[in-house]
């Protein structure tokens, strides 16, 4: 993989050259976006729902809630929508071209994080302007972050390799999403649902996960550990798994491309 830097740093940037190329403020879009989002939710959301985070009574409490939230929806979406599509996208490059499959999930990695790494600055801006920066605790949300990656990673992968036998999984997925939008606590916090849901609400990987950003970024404390190591491991699982299976039916996928 790292024979292969050059070419992954330079899809990376003509992937983002390309996704603005046509616009009047080019890449100036990546900074403006995440700035009127903070805005929309700060001087709207942060009077409407000041008293549903339970234990809090911070001004922004409510909008920190539903940016952090909104953030890492919009990358885990944008990453694991990339990698469905990745392989069938990429044909005539992966029939032509000899070089390691791998690279082609890197590349939709790293796009999806320089998106990622310009709102997380923004946000963390407001964060210490707002007075509500978290301090070290800051900290705990790389590994937390990492956790995410992997998910999306193992999650995606499959999902692009099912897609290129059976062209209906990107449109079942994109079904899947939004529902997953809805059953993941990213507008709303787990402390308003009735106990009978709550205990199934953590079956979803991704509400341990943002839990664990709600935890770090609200309440200014390390997230809880335990629930987290299952994720962890789930995540590895799946990304083993995802990689392996690359490996095994390679050729299987190059025939059906």
């Amino acid at each position: 993989m790292w024979s292969y830097k050059d070419f992954i740093v330079g899809n990376i940037k003509r992937e983002i050259q390309v996704r603005h190329s046509n616009t009047f403020l080019g890449m100036g879009w990546l900074v403006i976006y995440p700035i009127i989002m903070i805005a929309i939710y700060t001087t709207i959301f942060s009077r409407m729902m000041i008293t549903k985070i339970a234990g809090i009574e911070n001004f922004y409490a409510y909008s920190i809630f539903i940016c952090i939230g909104i953030i890492h929806w919009t990358f885990f979406s944008d990453l694991t929508n990339r990698l469905v599509n990745i392989f069938l996208s990429n044909a005539n490059l992966i029939k032509k071209i000899n070089f390691p499959k791998m690279v082609l999930p890197v590349i939709a990695l790293g796009s999806a994080l320089v998106t990622y790494a310009i709102m997380i600055l923004i946000f963390t801006i407001f964060l210490i302007a707002s007075d509500n920066f978290p301090g070290w605790v800051y900290l705990a949300f790389i590994p937390v972050l990492f956790i995410q990656v992997l998910f999306s990673m193992g999650l995606g992968l499959y999902l692009g390799i099912f897609n290129i036998f059976f062209r209906d999984v990107s449109q079942i997925y994109n079904v899947i999403i939004q529902i997953g939008f809805w059953v993941t606590p990213i507008v709303y916090p787990i402390s308003v649902l009735p106990d009978s849901v709550k205990k199934y609400i953590f079956l979803n990987p991704l509400a341990v996960i943002f839990q664990a950003y709600q935890s770090i970024f609200i309440y200014k404390k390390i997230p809880d550990l335990y629930n987290l190591m299952f994720v962890a491991l789930l995540s590895i699982l799946l990304c083993i798994g995802a990689v392996s299976l690359l490996r095994n039916r390679i050729s299987e996928i190059i025939d059906e491309l």
